[in-house]
């Protein structure tokens, strides 16, 4: 039996679904861990284990898929929670940033490649 885990980790809890081929959806929420977040997406695995019967050991070998998505980083943004962080770039590229910010994946389209040195 195959199974697809989709997660969501959150400031505050961690969510997740499990389906297996058969049709059958478990969901299941935990508290998110920070600043390890990946011990909440464990447990909430473990939680999908449990309802399913099974260990998380059996649950994972039998994993075809992992969708994962996450707010703590927008969360850590808008609550401040970030230490400060500079920006170095290429001299005659100080508008990259800006560029990405208004024209998203605009930037690739025209970077020209570099000579080897």
């Amino acid at each position: 039996m195959g199974y697809i885990i989709g997660i969501d980790v959150g400031g505050t809890f961690t969510d997740a679904v499990l389906a297996d081929d058969a049709g059958n959806i478990v969901g299941a929420k935990a508290p998110s861990t920070p600043p390890d977040y990946s011990e909440g997406v464990l447990d909430v695995i473990g939680v999908l284990a449990e309802q399913m019967g099974l260990t998380v050991r059996e649950v994972l070998a039998n994993t075809q898929h992992i969708a994962h998505g996450t707010t703590s980083s927008l969360n850590a943004l808008v609550m401040g929670n970030v230490p400060p962080v500079g920006f170095i770039t290429t001299r005659g590229h100080r508008d990259s940033i800006y560029i990405m910010n208004v024209e998203g994946r605009y930037l690739a389209a025209h970077q020209s490649s570099c000579k080897a040195l």
